[in-house]
Formats: structure tokens, C-alpha cells, sequence
């Protein structure tokens, strides 16, 4: 597998794994019961993580564990605890976005191999050389990377997401789900508003229906794998751990199926079988993603959000209680069946074709279907689901086919114990001993040997060698040749299961001489009038938004972003080039004081908080002993959604982005089925910042912020005028440097 493109799959409960086992994958990942991005996911237990661990490492298959939130520092004595766990266990790897979290783990368990999630927003160079600093061996690439940047990216392993659903907006950096209904994807329980209805308003006129206007498709890549394979990706993920087993067998079989034969040197067409097979355990519509520079108007789907399936067939004709269907496929009992555009749907039960009752029914049948229904003549019908596979499965669970080919030597010598060995490809060899062997009038074939340790039953094994060397007339019993071949199998389980990684114990220390501001506050503008507001005011540090999205703009060029206007920068990732004279944005999704030290250790003294992060957690995290300066966003609409795609051109007919509509009009937002309107301002490289509808204001308990160890206050103004802009400015320079504070300013 070294030299081979890892195909990694989804698991989120044990039978996703075995099926994924069974299917061809090189490795899984799976999440615990806390600290996983997918809360929702069956996920495991901790005896279950042991199993897993257990059944994937006999067969050969690798094992990593989603610790891929964020983390509050009242909740890191349960993450120790956990982290500590799974270091024994045999785990391949962890998957990590908080810093804090990568520091104890890179300091206090060596062992644990660390991969940094796609929940890190990585897409450069510059990324990727800063993770190597701190010992990550992996990366899990932000999806919206293009191969062209990817090509490039060296000294790190790196994963991509190949199939499944995308995230419209950049990971790590949506708080929609948060913001609506305190349901955060940063901490795991993401609502997913990106398939809910909206639609667009331009300059206050509606210009769309209710669409799902920010609903991705699905990404499918099966028939570029082997641009995937020349342009140095180590591992290919297949995303679906809230998805179904035949949902995880189906496509890991697909894409194994694809990489062997690239492998061969044979180019991959997927056939309409596999196709139909592939659409029929989940879609939504597919596209070829950001990974291969698809257009703008072919990224998402507005109309349907749920799953398509496969279209087989159409309403002919309809009584209140029955539905007759013209197919254009199979059908067969159990199947499940939806109408096209509706939420009516069933498995079938009962079917008939010419008043007989069938279980499967042809291409070109008429068949009747008694169910209660109101739906229209000429509907489609499609098929979601596949009884036949989920048999199929069913099956093979009952009966996991073995994998492992060993070979095995067994020797009997009079006057000598009983000697098993046994050797497996990937180097491991065990050899267990029986009792002395005594001499006998009977005679042990050496037949009846090889097929007593032939008989391995329901193990990972397949016998492909066997050799016996014995005496003749030996006093050896069947039951101990079995019993030496059960001890030495569990002994190769043993040794299959174990990991023998070895890291050196980081240090992520800083000395530095900084002594700590005094308190000061700074604003981010998006407009010239609101510039002019701020210029108004002497002592505040001011910030273009285009800063805010300067290092989105480099995304599908691989490379960090500069900015040229402003000696005192804010950065909100890895991407960009991190010094001691740049400021850590709100993007960062800092929430524990461990994660503010590691970016002390990489240089950064000034950080803003996540807007996540609530006035009860600051409390708790005692800043006033950090040599740092602390921030929160106290005024401002926050961004609910960062995204690559332009809402705006794809909804105004244009075909690709960069088509300057933005500046022909004044304002553009989106609006939900509450009528809530969010603004969305875009840059010169046609991202998005969808907005919430009302700007938060701590302004009342701004006292209790700085109680506690903040010393600096950011306001973002985003869609207020002048009057507005310096309304707000006056309110936070009176109350924070007049009425509570002394101004002591110092830049």
C-alpha cells in the first residue's frame, strides 16, 4: 500500500466498517462518542473503537479517529482522558482542528499520529509548511483546493475528498447552523441551512423563487483517479459517515474497482450499470467539485436537496388508492420509491402487473401499486433505494469473506514440542508450542495435518502455503493441532492489530519579551464611507475587510496572501504568512487557552476569540495570566457563510463567475422562509460573505469581557452607512476609554 493511493472510507457504526472492510478500502475513519464533527452519526463507544480497531488492523486496513472540534478548555480534562484512550488502542491516526488540541496531543502523546481536517481550512503551501512545523504528518486538504495547487504541495501527505456531499461554505469558517440555531458545525451538530429555501434579492427586487440556492451537489471523481494518483494525493476519502452501509460497500467497491485498473495502466469509463448502482445508494445530482475547476453554474442543485436515486419510471395513470407506473427500469419488492420534486415516497409491498402478483417487475411493465396517494399523472418516479443490495450486504455481513493470505509451517518431532509458526505478507511471524511429542504405534498423515490448519473458519485468513515436517508414527492428537492453530491465529491477531509508531515528544514553548496592551479597540470597514467615519477618531487600528478575505482569494492558487496596505495585518488561518506582527482573526476558531499558546509558539501575540466562544467559557480560561493580547468581536454582523461560489452569477445566468455583476448593482442578499435577509458582499475573486440579518452588540457587557482578560474590542461594519459607522464608533470610544478606562494607547 506504500507506494499505492490510500482509498480511506467513512464508517459510522460497525457494520459502515465491515462493509467498508469488505469493499476494498485501505483505511477508515470514525468517530468516538464525544469530540466528533458528525454527532449524529450512530458513531462508536469505546469498547466498539476497540472492536474496529480489531477487526480493520487483522485484515490490513488502518483506523482514524475523528477529534475534529472544538474544543472549550472546561471540556480538555474529558479530551485528556479520551486522547490518553485511544493511544492504547492501536489507533493509525487522529484527525484534528483545534491548535489546542494539536499541541497536548504533539506534547503529551507522542504516539498519536496527528492529521490536521479539512475543518483547518488548509489549501496552501504556506499551510502545510507550518503543520510540518509542529510534527502533523497529514493534511486533509480544504475541499475548495484545486488539483493545480494540489500538484505542488510538498512535504506532507495529503487527502482529498474524491465523492460524497460538499460543504458550500469553507470549512471551518460556517457558522450559519450556529448562528440560526446555536447548532454548531465546529463543535459537531451542524442543521445543515445549506438545504433549506431561500431566495435572492437584488438592489430589494426578488429575482428567484424559493430555490435551494446555496444546496451543493454531490462531488463524484471516479473517472479521475488517475489525475488523483499523478498529482501527489496520498489518500483518497470518500465522505459518508452519516450515510448507509450499502451507501459505504457501493462506492468504496466503485472507486476500488477505478484505482486498481489505474493501476494496470487502464483508463477507467464508468459504465451505466455501476452509474445507476452508484446513484441509486445516494445523490444529489453530481459534479466534479473545486478539485477539478468545475463552473460556477454547475456546482449546486438548486431544486432538489434530498436523494435522487435513478429515474425508473413515470405515473401513467392514478385513483386515490392505487398508482400505476410505466417502467423504465427494474422494480422489485422492497425497493423504495419517491416522486420526483415531492416528499411523497414508500417501499414496495405489493405490485402487479396484468393482476398478477409480482416481485419484480421489467423494463416496459405497467405495474399497479395499491397505495393511497394524490400524486399527479406524468410524475416521475425514482428508485431510492435497492432491496437487492441491501440483501446483498446483509450476506456478506453474515459471512465477512477472509483477505489475508499467511502460510504456515508446523514440525513434529519425536522427543521435541510440537512447533506452529505462522507468517503473513506484511512481515509478521508467530510461532506457538504444543507438548512433547511422544512416539506411537498409530500414523498421522501429513494430509490430516494441512487440513486440520486449513480449517480457519470465519478468521481474516486464507491458507496459500503449507509445509509439515513430522516423524512418522507420532502420538499427536487432532484436538492439539486445532488448539495450536487457534493460539497461534489469536497470536497473529495480536500482532496485526499493534502500530509501531515512534515520534519524538514536542516542545511548543515560547520566550518572547511582551508585556501585554492596555485595552484598545479596532474596526474592520467595507466601505469608503464608513473609512471616512473611522478617520474621524484618533487611536483605532483600522482593517479593510478585504483583509478578511485576502487569503480566499489565493485559495485556488495554492500560495499565502499579502497584505500591502497595512503594516499591522489580520490573518484567519495557516495559509497566510504568520509573523509577530499580525493579528489572529475570529476565522482562527480559537476557544481554549491552549490553542492561544500554540500560536504564541508560532509567533502570533495578538488573537481574536471565536464569536463561538460564549462570556461563561472566557471566564473560564483566566486570559489575565497570558502574555497575549485577547479579542472579541463586540459590534457587527458576523459571517454566516464564507464561500468559493457566487450565489449572485449563478442565479443571474452567467455561466461561470467573473462576470462583475456585483458592481453594476448596489446590494444583494438572501432571503429565508422567515423572511430573514442576509447581505452578501463579495470580492475581486467572486467569493461570497453571506451575512447575519442583525449585527450582534456586547456593548452592555463589554465590562464583564474586559473583567476577564480581554483587551481588545473589534467592530465590523459591513452594510452601515457613515451616520451608522460613526454612531457605534462613538458609543464603544466613550464607554470603553471615558467612562470604565483611562485611554493608555500604544501601536
Amino acid at each position: 500500500m506504500s507506494n499505492k493511493i490510500e482509498l480511506l472510507a467513512p464508517a459510522g457504526n460497525m457494520n459502515a466498517l465491515k462493509m467498508a472492510v469488505i469493499a476494498g478500502a485501505d483505511a477508515v475513519y470514525l468517530s468516538g462518542k464525544s469530540f466528533g464533527a458528525r454527532a449524529f452519526a450512530g458513531n462508536f463507544s469505546n469498547d466498539e473503537l476497540i472492536e474496529a480497531v480489531k477487526f480493520a488492523h487483522i485484515r490490513g486496513v488502518k483506523v482514524y479517529v475523528t477529534v475534529n472540534t472544538i474544543i472549550f478548555d472546561d471540556e480538555f480534562e474529558d479530551l485528556k482522558e479520551y486522547l490518553k484512550f485511544l493511544s492504547t488502542i492501536y489507533i493509525d491516526a487522529v484527525i484534528v482542528q483545534d491548535m489546542g488540541v494539536v499541541k497536548y496531543i504533539r506534547e503529551n502523546i507522542p504516539n498519536l499520529i496527528v492529521h490536521a481536517s479539512t475543518q483547518m481550512n488548509i489549501f496552501s503551501q504556506n499551510g502545510v509548511d507550518v503543520l510540518n512545523k509542529l510534527g502533523v504528518k497529514r493534511v486533509v486538504l480544504s475541499r475548495e483546493t484545486s488539483i493545480d495547487v494540489i500538484k505542488n504541495i510538498k512535504n506532507i501527505e495529503t487527502e482529498v475528498f474524491c465523492h460524497g456531499a460538499l460543504c458550500f461554505a469553507y470549512s471551518g469558517n460556517c457558522l450559519m447552523s450556529y448562528i440560526i440555531g446555536k447548532r454548531s458545525g465546529n463543535r459537531g451538530t451542524c442543521a445543515q441551512p445549506c438545504r433549506k429555501k431561500y431566495y435572492l434579492k437584488v438592489n430589494n427586487k426578488k429575482i428567484t423563487d424559493f430555490k435551494s440556492l446555496i444546496s451543493m451537489k454531490d462531488l463524484m471523481t471516479i473517472e479521475r483517479i488517475d489525475e488523483l494518483i499523478k498529482n501527489n494525493v496520498s489518500s483518497l476519502k470518500i465522505e459518508g459517515r452519516m450515510k448507509s452501509p450499502e451507501y459505504v460497500y457501493t462506492i468504496v467497491k466503485k472507486y476500488r474497482e477505478a484505482i486498481d485498473k489505474c493501476y494496470k495502466g487502464e483508463k477507467y469509463k464508468l459504465s451505466k450499470k455501476d452509474f445507476n448502482q452508484i446513484k441509486v445508494v445516494f445523490n444529489r445530482e453530481f459534479t466534479k467539485g473545486y478539485l477539478f475547476n468545475e463552473k460556477n453554474s454547475l456546482i449546486v442543485n438548486i431544486n432538489n436537496v434530498n436523494h435522487q436515486g435513478i429515474v425508473i419510471g413515470k405515473v401513467e395513470n392514478r385513483s386515490d388508492k392505487e398508482l400505476y407506473i410505466r417502467l423504465s427500469d427494474t422494480l422489485s419488492y422492497g425497493d423504495g420509491i419517491r416522486i420526483k420534486d415531492t416528499e411523497f415516497g414508500f417501499n414496495i409491498n405489493q405490485m402487479y402487473v396484468k393482476n398478477n402478483l409480482v416481485k419484480t417487475a421489467n423494463t416496459g411493465s405497467l405495474v399497479r401499486i395499491p397505495i393511497k396517494n394524490n400524486i399527479e399523472t406524468g410524475s416521475i418516479v425514482l428508485k431510492t433505494q435497492d432491496y437487492e443490495l441491501i440483501e446483498n450486504n446483509n450476506q456478506l455481513l453474515k459471512k465477512i469473506p477472509s483477505n489475508i493470505n499467511i502460510s504456515m509451517e508446523m514440525k513434529i518431532k519425536i522427543g521435541e514440542p510440537i512447533r506452529l509458526t505462522i507468517k503473513d505478507y506484511d512481515k509478521n511471524k508467530v510461532v506457538v508450542l504444543g507438548n512433547i511429542v511422544e512416539e506411537s504405534e498409530n500414523s498421522l498423515s501429513e494430509e490430516r495435518v494441512i487440513e486440520q490448519l486449513s480449517k480457519l473458519g470465519s478468521t481474516a485468513y486464507i491458507l496459500k502455503n503449507c509445509y509439515v515436517d513430522m516423524d512418522n508414527f507420532v502420538d499427536v492428537k487432532i484436538s492439539e493441532i486445532n488448539e495450536l492453530r487457534r493460539r497461534a491465529v489469536e497470536k497473529l491477531n495480536e500482532e496485526r492489530i499493534k502500530t509501531n509508531y515512534k515520534q519524538e515528544t514536542s516542545n511548543f514553548s515560547y520566550d518572547f519579551d511582551f508585556n501585554k496592551k492596555e485595552l484598545h479597540l479596532e474596526v474592520v470597514t467595507h466601505t469608503e464611507e464608513q473609512k471616512k467615519a473611522v478617520s474621524k477618531f484618533e487611536n483605532i487600528n483600522i482593517y479593510d475587510d478585504n483583509d478578511l478575505l485576502s487569503e480566499y482569494q489565493y485559495a485556488n492558487r495554492g500560495i499565502s496572501s499579502q497584505n500591502k496596505n497595512y503594516e499591522h495585518s489580520i490573518i484567519h488561518s495557516l495559509n497566510n504568512n504568520i509573523n509577530n506582527g499580525n493579528t489572529m482573526s475570529i476565522y482562527a476558531n480559537i476557544v481554549n487557552t491552549e490553542a492561544i499558546k500554540m500560536y504564541n509558539y508560532l509567533g502570533i501575540r495578538d488573537l481574536y476569540l471565536s464569536t463561538e466562544i460564549s462570556l461563561d467559557q472566557i471566564k473560564k480560561m483566566n486570559l489575565s495570566s497570558i502574555s497575549s493580547n485577547i479579542g472579541i468581536m463586540a459590534y457587527g454582523k458576523r459571517d454566516m457563510m464564507i464561500t468559493n461560489h457566487c450565489v449572485i452569477a449563478a442565479n443571474m445566468n452567467q455561466e461561470d463567475k467573473k462576470c462583475n455583476l456585483c458592481k453594476k448593482f448596489n446590494s444583494f442578499s438572501l432571503v429565508d422562509e422567515y423572511k430573514n435577509e442576509m447581505s452578501i458582499l463579495t470580492n475581486n475573486d467572486c467569493q461570497n460573505r453571506i451575512l447575519e440579518q442583525s449585527p450582534i452588540d456586547y456593548y452592555k457587557n463589554i465590562n464583564e469581557y474586559i473583567k476577564f482578560g480581554v483587551n481588545k474590542v473589534l467592530l465590523v461594519f459591513t452594510t452601515e452607512d457613515y451616520s451608522e459607522t460613526y454612531k457605534i464608533i462613538e458609543k464603544y470610544k466613550k464607554g470603553l476609554f471615558n467612562e470604565m478606562h483611562p485611554i493608555s494607547w500604544t501601536h
